[in-house]
């Protein structure tokens, strides 16, 4: 039970990371930018 519960508060920080990358990745985009078709050579 132990480990189970280190991997679980692992696994709980590792999406809490990615959660923080993600959102702070898209802070500061607009909807327009969000609504824009990539051109073909992207």
């Amino acid at each position: 039970m132990i480990a189970n519960d280190r991997r679980i508060r692992k696994l709980q920080q590792m999406l809490r990371k990615a959660h923080g990358a993600v959102v702070k990745s898209m802070a500061g985009i607009t909807e327009p930018q969000i609504r824009q078709v990539p051109a073909p050579d992207e």
